[in-house]
C-alpha cells in the first residue's frame, strides 16, 4: 500500500500530475539507491494512457486534452525551443541489464522529481525522458534471444533514450536503428552510443509512425519496441510500420489493469491476424528485476 501522504496524492483532482509526481519520486528514490533514474521498481507504472480527463479537476474538452496529450508526447511544436534547452543537460546513469552494465545518458532534469513534472506539465518534458521498465524488460529480453539479432541487427521502434538497442549494440548486435518522432531524444541516444564506443554501429531516424513518407527503408533484421501501445490510435500505423520494415518483430508492454482496460494488446494481435502475421505472447516475469506485469509479443516476419 502507498504512504498516506502519496496516496492522498493520488487521489488529489490532478490524475496525471499526481501519476507523474508519483513516477518521479519513484526515479529520485532509485537514484539515491544505486544511481539508475530509473529502474525496476516495484510499482513503477506504464506509460499514461490518453484519458478522457485532463489537468484540471473537470472533465476536459476533446480539443483541450488532445492539447496536452500532445505536449506530453513531444508533439507540440510551440515547445521545441524550450525542449531544447531542457534537454541541452544530460547526465549518466548506470543500467545494469543481466550481466551488462552500460552507462546511459540521460535528461538531467529527469533527477529533479519537482522539476520533472513541472516540465512534463507545460510541455517541455516528455514520456520519452525516462526509461519505462518495459524498456528494460525488453534489453533483458533481447540478451536471452541473440539468435534473434546477432546476424541482422536491431531496429527499435520508440526507443527514446535507446536502452534497449544500445544493450543488443554493446552486446555484439552488427547494426542498430534507433528510431522514435523525437529528434531531440535520439541526439542523446546518439551520444549514448558513442559514449559506449558503438558510434559507427548504431544510427538514428527519428519521424512520424503515421506520415509513410519519412518511414525508412526496410530494415530486414529484428524490430523491437517496448510500451509503445498506450494510445489505442496508434495501432493501424504501429503495424503497417512493423510490416513495412521487414523482419520479426518483440514488443515488451505492460500487462496491468489499466493497460488490459484500453484494449491495445488486444486490437494489436487482432490488427497482426488480419494482415496474415503470426505472433505468440508470453507473459514475462524476472525474479531479480521485479516490475509490473509484463507481456512479451514475439511476431513473425510475414512470409
Amino acid at each position: 500500500t502507498l504512504p498516506a501522504a502519496m496516496a492522498s496524492s493520488c487521489a488529489a483532482p490532478r490524475p496525471l500530475l499526481a501519476y507523474l509526481l508519483w513516477t518521479a519520486l519513484l526515479i529520485a528514490l532509485f537514484q539515491h539507491e544505486d544511481r539508475a533514474a530509473v529502474g525496476f521498481g516495484g510499482g513503477l507504472p506504464a506509460k499514461p494512457v490518453k484519458k478522457e480527463r485532463g489537468f484540471g479537476g473537470g472533465l476536459a474538452s476533446k480539443s483541450e486534452e488532445e492539447k496536452r496529450r500532445q505536449r506530453r508526447l513531444g508533439k507540440d511544436p510551440s515547445t521545441n525551443n524550450a525542449r531544447k534547452t531542457l534537454l541541452s543537460e544530460t547526465a549518466e546513469q548506470i543500467f545494469q541489464i543481466g550481466d551488462l552494465e552500460l552507462p546511459l545518458l540521460v535528461p538531467a532534469y529527469v533527477l529533479d522529481y519537482k522539476r520533472f513534472s513541472m516540465m512534463v506539465e507545460a510541455g517541455a518534458g516528455t514520456v520519452s525522458d525516462i526509461v519505462w521498465p518495459a524498456e528494460q524488460a525488453l534489453a533483458d529480453t533481447l540478451l536471452l534471444r541473440r539468435e534473434l539479432w546477432q546476424t541482422d541487427g536491431v531496429c527499435e521502434i520508440g526507443a527514446g533514450l535507446g536502452l534497449a538497442g544500445l544493450v543488443a549494440g554493446k552486446s555484439g548486435a552488427p547494426r542498430v536503428l534507433l528510431t522514435d518522432r523525437d529528434a531531440l531524444v535520439l541526439e542523446i541516444a546518439q551520444k549514448s552510443a558513442a559514449r559506449n564506443g558503438m558510434g559507427e554501429t548504431v544510427s538514428t531516424a527519428a519521424f512520424d509512425w503515421g506520415d509513410r513518407s519519412s518511414w525508412p527503408k526496410p530494415f530486414n533484421g529484428l524490430v523491437v519496441a517496448a510500451d509503445v501501445l498506450y494510445d489505442k490510435e496508434v495501432v493501424p500505423s504501429l503495424v503497417n510500420l512493423i510490416l513495412h520494415l521487414d523482419g520479426p518483430a518483440i514488443l515488451v508492454e505492460p500487462d496491468n489493469i489499466e493497460r488490459q482496460s484500453l484494449g491495445s494488446v488486444q486490437y494489436f494481435e487482432e490488427m497482426l491476424q488480419s494482415n496474415g502475421v503470426q505472433f505468440r505472447t508470453e507473459k514475462y516475469f524476472n525474479m531479480k528485476h521485479p516490475s509490473s506485469p509484463m507481456l512479451i509479443i514475439s511476431v513473425s516476419r510475414r512470409s
